[in-house]
């Protein structure tokens, strides 16, 4: 084997370039050199390549923005089905319908009803009353099966002030539920 230009283990540079020839006895092959070089290129072809397509990973997300329409309370809006052939049974709890105090309102509500969901009406379904004087409705309510007998019972558990009314596309939203 030669000596390399630097004394280290790997070829000269010129070898890179050297012609393809039988290698004398004892010497590495000089068609190893060629080799070598399109491996090394490859790795950096490579390389440049991963490099060119890497994108660093996006920031940490903030946390969800509230749209004007969700509130700042501990639990997220509900937006429930309006029923397919089947209406949906819900029992209202109360209502926030007071433009400035609907967080502290539906809050409240929640926490005297743990287990409940909200909504606002106009952005449910057609079968509720969709605002007073011209101000959204936040209504406070809980899930109460597909039939009326099943609502009934849930609006005797809830007790005073409460009141079954159906997510639908097809009832009236002045259509209450009567037990």
């Amino acid at each position: 084997m030669s000596p390399s230009w630097d004394d280290s283990p790997y070829p000269d540079p010129e070898s890179f370039l050297a012609p393809l020839v039988e290698p004398a006895a004892g010497e590495r092959s000089p068609r190893r050199a060629p080799v070598i070089a399109a491996s090394l290129l490859a790795v950096l072809a490579a390389g440049i390549v991963v490099l060119a397509l890497w994108q660093p990973a996006p920031p940490a997300e903030e946390p969800a923005q509230r749209s004007g329409v969700e509130l700042a309370v501990s639990v997220p809006m509900t937006r429930p089905s309006c029923g397919s052939s089947d209406a949906i049974g819900i029992v209202v709890l109360g209502n926030a319908v007071t433009p400035g105090q609907y967080d502290e309102e539906v809050q409240r509500l929640l926490d005297e009803n743990p287990g409940a969901h909200y909504l606002r009406t106009d952005r449910a379904c057609p079968s509720l009353r969709q605002s007073v004087d011209g101000h959204p409705i936040y209504a406070v309510f809980q899930f109460a099966g597909t039939t009326k007998e099943a609502m009934c019972q849930a609006v005797r558990n809830a007790g005073d002030g409460a009141y079954g009314r159906w997510l639908s596309t097809t009832h009236d939203p002045n259509e209450l539920v009567t037990c």
